[in-house]
């Protein structure tokens, strides 16, 4: 089904190419997992394989990839969506409609499906996903790991025979992984060929028939954080309550930071992690830094970013111990825009605690980060904040070696991860 060969690419503003040499076939029936450390060019392959930076990249392609035969950068808009489904990083770059419904529906009338099994197939979808059965109800009501579910959902609905899925579990909670897998398992089962790339590898290889490891991986030092005694409190919440129009997300939470504190939140999607960090956001002092790493960096250079905060602030800062922690020695110079979405996540998270924030808020750090690298991250984060630090994640392992770990459930905070 799916030819790669010799492939490779170069940015346009970029000197080393971002993929080289790449050689495999996918044929119909396959799951085949592609992992690596980050900025290995994963993400450069899998919208290679979709026949998307041929068009779009402005970047300069070497070898071909081949979709039964054909180029698969050459297919038309309405040949593509037909062919090839793809879910990117971050699942909010793909919304194209305002509804549930209407999502699904996309890009099934752009295939020119009949409209009698497009109304069908919706509510089908938004079962098989673990999606809320309301045609009508808006996509900016759902979680962000809802929101991948129905990208996945939307990517599918045209009936592509060909999968590329960039970090679909990214955002999931654990249930809706296995949920997803499952489901892309069987879709290979009935004739389908799968791409996804992935850091999850542990449940991810429970499923894939064959793995693409890219790149080469120096381990970084792994860091235990020390407990602090607490400090001076810098936050609270007293009997917070969140709605999202007649559907309570939070009731009656409460929660009180001191500096120094390390919060972990965990729950399932949905639950009301990121709403439970926005009302901290509000706290004078706090710092969030969203899911979307591209809604922080706006500098020119890596390094113009990395002092921005504090020249602003009149903080001085240790740059050059930033750089070594949060391994950034190799992109100083580079646009912060050409980096690989780990590393522009790296670059966030070192920009942040820069600014030295007596509350820093962090929505899945560990999105488009290798195992390696989310551990020396968190790391680096703890090594460098003396604030208060609270972060939403899905890594249990990750939850478990925050002081205070949260979970959320039914509307309620409740101490512990289960």
């Amino acid at each position: 089904m799916l030819t790669v060969e010799a492939l490779g690419y170069r940015h346009p503003t970029a000197r080393a190419p971002a993929l080289e040499g790449v050689s495999f076939d996918l044929e119909a029936g396959e799951l085949l997992l592609v992992h690596g450390p980050t900025g290995s060019g994963k993400s450069t392959l899998a919208r290679l394989c979709a026949g998307l930076l041929q068009r779009h990249g402005g970047g300069t392609v070497s070898g071909r990839v081949l979709l039964n035969g054909r180029d698969v950068g050459a297919l038309a808009p309405a040949e593509r969506v037909r062919e090839v489904a793809f879910v990117a990083q971050d699942p909010t770059d793909q919304l194209v409609t305002g509804t549930l419904g209407d999502e699904l529906a996309f890009a099934a009338e752009s295939a020119g499906l009949a409209a009698e099994s497009i109304l069908a197939a919706v509510p089908r979808a938004l079962a098989e996903f673990g999606l809320p059965l309301e045609p009508r109800r808006p996509v900016t009501a759902l979680s962000t790991g809802q929101t991948q579910r129905l990208v996945v959902a939307a990517s599918m609905s045209a009936g592509a025979r060909l999968l590329v899925l960039d970090e679909p579990l990214a955002h999931l909670d654990p249930g809706a992984s296995e949920a997803l897998l499952a489901r892309l398992r069987t879709l290979a089962k009935q004739g389908a060929a799968v791409l996804i790339v992935e850091h999850r590898l542990a449940l991810a290889r429970r499923y894939a028939t064959r793995e693409l490891a890219l790149g080469e991986h120096q381990p970084l030092s792994r860091h235990v954080p020390v407990p602090r005694s607490p400090g001076a409190r810098v936050a609270t919440l007293q009997n917070a309550s969140f709605n999202y129009g007649a559907q309570r997300v939070l009731d009656r939470v409460s929660l009180a930071l001191h500096q120094g504190d390390r919060v972990s939140l965990v729950g399932p999607n949905g639950a009301g992690k990121s709403t439970l960090l926005g009302l901290l956001a509000r706290t004078p002092g706090a710092l969030p830094v969203p899911q979307d790493p591209d809604l922080s960096l706006f500098c020119p250079t890596v390094r113009e970013e990395l002092l921005y905060g504090p020249i602003e602030r009149g903080h001085p800062v240790e740059l050059d111990r930033i750089v070594a922690d949060f391994d950034l020695g190799a992109l100083l110079q580079r646009a912060p825009q050409s980096l690989s979405r780990g590393q522009r996540l790296r670059v966030a998270l070192a920009a942040a605690v820069a600014t030295r924030p007596s509350l820093l808020l962090l929505d899945e750090p560990t999105a488009a980060q290798d195992p390696a690298h989310v551990q020396a991250t968190m790391a680096a984060v703890d090594r460098h904040l003396d604030g208060a630090l609270v972060f939403a994640t899905h890594d249990l392992d990750l939850a478990a070696t925050a002081a205070r770990p949260y979970h959320l459930r039914d509307g309620g905070l409740h101490e512990g991860l289960s």
